[in-house]
């Protein structure tokens, strides 16, 4: 009896790891892109939306967010790398609190991106905002 109690203890941890590490270790894939999508998307990514992640040097989404940081937002610097990164980790996801456009327009400023930083334009803003709308409407739900 023991070693049967023992054996579901030890399957219960084994499933519980297995949770943990899913919902704690980036195991999540929120890409439900088809993959002509997500090359149209990468090539709109570089053009309209890296372009304002890279400005402003170390103030900048990129500059801030690469090297050793203590954030959910870890950004290499490589363009390519980065949105596949974005893209996997729902910073695209439309509608939620932890997206980019959330950060960027919060009202709050101990929330909005950058810290310390000048605010985006409206109008990036509103680019960001169709860009993760667009990528949105071509998910496979």
């Amino acid at each position: 009896m023991k070693r049967l109690r023992w054996l579901v203890l030890s399957q219960c941890a084994v499933a519980a790891l297995a949770s943990w590490q899913l919902l704690f270790a980036g195991q999540a894939n929120f890409d439900k892109l088809g993959d002509e999508d997500r090359k149209t998307f990468a090539a709109r990514f570089e053009k309209e939306i890296w372009p304002l992640m890279t400005r402003d040097g170390k103030k900048g989404c990129v500059g801030c967010h690469s090297g050793k940081i203590v954030a959910a937002l870890k950004l290499t610097g490589d363009m390519k790398k980065d949105f596949q990164f974005l893209l996997k980790e729902g910073f695209f996801l439309q509608d939620d609190d932890g997206n980019l456009v959330a950060r960027v327009s919060a009202k709050d400023t101990s929330r909005r991106m950058p810290k310390g930083g000048e605010r985006w334009a409206e109008k990036d803003i509103q680019m960001l905002r169709k860009f993760i709308a667009d990528i949105d409407s071509k998910q496979k739900k």
